[in-house]
């Protein structure tokens, strides 16, 4: 069972705490941090407001913390020029085992500070792809990030944003990911525009892994087409740097021959819900049986789906991911499908056009 753990008012206490002891450690004490700008006393805000995230709530607080405490350091100098008004170099160390959002973000605010910013990660940096997305977009807004190292980045600062003028903005490969597997699994053909194989996201790259199951696929620079052939084939597959994508395939493992292993997804468990147990939960009320690692969730599929009433946990990948599970023969109902809202509001209309009664 996967439970509830909203991150409650302690979380509060521990941003304040952290306030004051930079207050402290400064010259001029508390009274600078109210000087120092917007950007510091929105985060004291937050620090005094108890919140919680959407979906299932966070399971844990830590990574988020740890972020916040580096947005701390730097957004404690806020002030004169742009963001930031401390001119000497800044150094803010921070993981990048549980998201690459806080990185990607320290990256975009980096180039107002009033001088040079360094951003270490100190163990492992997942979801890769989208941070070199990230990257390219500020290159492409006339943003330069030198990286001697793979887990460094140097920005010089103070630095300008420059509008290129026109921009294509790429479809989302993640959402894709549904349809694709669809046509994987009935048998069918589809097409999806607006991502392909010039795509930095990491998601555009799951056709391939259909491919892998037996499925055919073939990319343009811009499209993706997945074609459905043999019947699936089980794979083990390490999906480190497609995390939203291993979802839709750990539910296409339901229609494959033999058991599917989904590696390189530990950061599930600090999603909108703890998509490690959710999944699996969820999977075995579809009647697999399931086998969870520190990163990897083994699925053995049923020799039948059986008809089943599938929970979200309020998290919009779950219910994309699962209506995959109707294409059996079973009816299988969605609750809460409006949680879909976070990101594709329509999904569900959408799917109706690609889908017709089975027979």
């Amino acid at each position: 069972m996967v439970h509830d753990a909203p991150v409650t008012a302690w979380a509060s206490v521990l941003l304040l705490i952290a306030v004051l002891m930079f207050a402290v450690a400064r010259p001029g004490g508390l009274p600078e941090v109210v000087a120092a700008g917007p950007a510091a006393l929105l985060v004291v805000v937050l620090g005094l407001v108890p919140w919680h995230e959407a979906g299932s709530e966070l399971v844990t607080l830590a990574p988020t913390v740890g972020f916040l405490a580096a947005v701390l350091v730097l957004a404690y100098l806020a002030g004169d020029h742009g963001v930031f008004r401390y001119a000497g170099a800044l150094t803010a160390r921070i993981s990048g085992a549980t998201s690459s959002q806080f990185l990607s973000a320290l990256l975009m605010a980096a180039p107002l500070a009033g001088g040079p910013v360094a951003l270490e990660i100190t163990d492992h940096l997942v979801s890769q792809p989208y941070v070199d997305m990230t990257l390219a977009l500020m290159t492409r807004f006339g943003v330069r990030v030198e990286r001697p190292a793979s887990l460094r980045f140097e920005i010089t600062a103070p630095q300008r944003y420059r509008s290129p003028g026109r921009v294509l903005v790429e479809g989302d490969a993640s959402s894709a990911s549904y349809f694709l597997a669809g046509a994987a699994i009935t048998g069918g053909k589809v097409r999806v525009e607006g991502c392909g194989s010039d795509s930095l996201q990491g998601d555009a790259r799951f056709a391939e892994v259909l491919a892998r199951m037996g499925a055919h696929a073939r990319f343009e620079p811009a499209a993706i087409e997945v074609e459905g052939g043999e019947p699936l084939a089980g794979i083990d597959a390490d999906l480190t740097t497609m995390p939203d994508a291993a979802m839709t395939l750990a539910v296409a493992a339901l229609f494959a021959h033999g058991p599917t292993t989904v590696r390189g997804i530990g950061n599930w468990r600090v999603k909108e819900t703890d998509r490690m147990a959710a999944v699996a939960a969820e999977l075995g009320k579809l009647g697999a049986r399931t086998e969870v690692g520190s990163d990897s969730l083994t699925v053995h599929p049923p020799a039948s789906i059986r008809s089943a009433s599938i929970a979200t946990y309020n998290d919009h990948r779950m219910a994309m991911a699962f209506s995959l599970a109707a294409c059996g023969r079973e009816p299988v109902v969605i609750e809460n499908p409006a949680c879909v809202a976070k990101t594709f509001p329509e999904y569900f209309e959408e799917l109706a056009h690609l889908t017709v009664p089975a027979s």
